[in-house]
């Protein structure tokens, strides 16, 4: 995805941030070195002065070129301005002529800036083109592959993204099944929030399926949150483990490929409980809820589902979801504490 590299997160990466700065420092010191040998009186003396000044050019073409590239992203809403300049800046700026015209005019400003600042310091016009040659910060219109990764062309490509680059987290979202049905999200310590607007879809399998994939791709994430009509269902790096066994260490085709069984083609996923998926077989909506079970003075139902069609299965088995209540298979509170769709109806006195 990424073949430049836009300037704000050239910036915004210590390591290269630092090089900038050395490559600035340097590059001055040269400049300095022939303004001093190509004047008359080559006073020595003002060498770091000069080198000074010309170091502080260099930081304010850098400033500048940051800005310029930043902007289009405060319009990013408008999807002219989205498409043909904020996705183009990111990637590469070239693939639009609009975006193309851009960069050309941001390189015009800097070869005009540097001239102005330099001009007076320097007679002869041989040197003032070696100085503005010197001087131009190349690093925010080179190929990332001098910088960076080279491209993203799948999600394992993200593999080891940390909790804080919010940049490459939104770019691994932009491209799951989830993106479409998602609003927002945020980032708090070790957890991603993803916010629905609906539940107009098979979400079950979408939210599972996301969420591993986002906690196998982000090192530092423990827990995946779906926010939906303030109702949260919540995936933490435990749970999946359990189904993946270190959800960490695998590939996105592998926990794909989980999603592609019989059970999830042919029938609704309704969750996990334990170690069992949970899907219902039935294939007519029953309006009446269906009583589950009862417990601590609260009534459990299951909507739209015929008790026993619902069924437990696992690597080795599959059972009734009632039958696994009555044998013990599972608690009342596993089936409380997983992501089931539970509607709940306090008993009357």
């Amino acid at each position: 995805m990424r073949e430049y590299v836009p300037s704000w997160v050239a910036l915004s990466v210590p390591p290269i941030l630092i090089i900038v700065l050395i490559v600035n420092l340097i590059m001055a010191f040269i400049g300095s070195l022939i303004i001093v040998f190509s004047s008359k009186e080559k006073n020595y003396t003002k060498l770091p002065k000069t080198l000074l000044k010309l170091f502080l050019i260099t930081l304010l073409v850098d400033l500048i070129t940051v800005i310029l590239y930043f902007i289009p992203e405060f319009f990013s809403g408008n999807e002219f301005i989205k498409n043909n300049f904020v996705l183009n800046l990111e990637t590469n700026p070239y693939k639009s002529i609009y975006s193309s015209i851009y960069v050309s005019l941001m390189i015009i400003l800097n070869i005009f800036i540097i001239y102005l600042l330099t001009r007076k310091r320097i007679e002869n016009r041989v040197y003032k083109i070696l100085m503005i040659i010197l001087l131009f910060p190349y690093i925010y219109f080179l190929p990332s592959t001098m910088i960076m990764k080279k491209d993203y062309k799948t999600l394992d490509d993200y593999k080891h993204t940390t909790i804080e680059n919010n940049i490459k987290i939104k770019k691994i979202l932009s491209s799951l099944d989830i993106k479409g049905y998602m609003t927002s999200y945020t980032i708090a310590n070790d957890t991603i929030k993803i916010y629905i607007g609906s539940k107009d879809f098979d979400y079950q399998v979408l939210f599972e399926k996301n969420a591993s994939i986002l906690l196998s791709l982000v090192d530092e994430a423990q827990k995946i949150v779906y926010s939906v009509d303030e109702q949260n269902y919540n995936y933490d790096l435990n749970s999946i483990n359990e189904i993946f066994k270190d959800v960490k260490n695998k590939k996105v085709v592998d926990i794909e490929n989980r999603y592609k069984d019989e059970y999830f083609e042919e029938y609704t996923y309704l969750g996990r409980i334990k170690e069992y998926d949970v899907f219902d077989t039935s294939e007519i909506c029953e309006l009446e809820h269906q009583l589950l079970f009862q417990y601590q003075g609260i009534e459990y139902y299951l909507s739209c589902t015929k008790l026993e069609k619902v069924l437990l299965i696992n690597s080795s088995t599959s059972t009734n979801i009632k039958e696994a209540l009555d044998n013990k298979v599972i608690s009342y509170e596993d089936v409380m504490e997983s992501n089931i769709d539970l509607i709940e109806k306090e008993i009357d006195n």
